[in-house]
């Protein structure tokens, strides 16, 4: 999306910022673009190796209603993992309502 181009452009010189990655990410899901905010928060993990962008890409493919992706890396995190219980226990909610 155009609003969204000056963090791309910031990312390809900066590819391993995650506040950067972060930030770009929460943009796209401001704008309810959860499908998008997802694959750019799969795209941060491959760059950053932190678990809380697989978390983040789990809720977004979640919210896209794309349950079983979305199953599939909550099952990678830790049981214990900051933020997890909360965001599976929507997740479940969305993957009923489908």
């Amino acid at each position: 999306p155009s609003f969204a181009r000056g963090f791309v452009l910031a990312l390809e010189s900066r590819p391993a910022d995650r506040n950067l990655w972060v930030a770009y990410i929460s943009s796209l899901a401001r704008a309810e673009l959860w499908t998008e905010a997802a694959k750019a928060a799969e795209q941060a993990f491959a760059r950053v190796d932190d678990p809380h962008l697989l978390l983040l890409a789990a809720t977004h493919w979640s919210e896209a209603g794309e349950i079983a992706r979305a199953q599939k890396l909550f099952d990678t995190l830790p049981g214990d993992f900051p933020g997890r219980e909360r965001a599976e226990l929507r997740h479940r909610i969305l993957a009923k309502a489908d």
